[in-house]
């Protein structure tokens, strides 16, 4: 079996830890996976990783930006 036809359909983990950012947020860590993956696979590797951690951490598919509060408020996101 060739190299290409066993990689063929094969999701590229490899690729997406590579671009894979991890942010430091107290209590927990916040891993930001590349635009496009699929949610099935971004289940599996948070699994993965509560497994792994002590304290499970948030997963998060797509761009991640700070907001203050005013662009918060903006959004439609208000405190309790």
């Amino acid at each position: 079996m060739s190299q290409a036809t066993e990689t063929e359909g094969r999701f590229p983990y490899k690729e997406l830890f590579e671009r894979m950012v991890a942010l430091r947020a107290t209590p927990s860590t916040v891993i930001v996976l590349p635009e496009g993956t699929p949610t099935h696979e971004a289940e599996k590797v948070a699994n993965a990783l509560k497994m792994l951690l002590p304290v499970p951490p948030l997963v998060v598919v797509g761009d991640v930006r700070c907001l203050d509060v005013g662009q918060m408020n903006d959004a439609g996101w208000y405190r309790a």
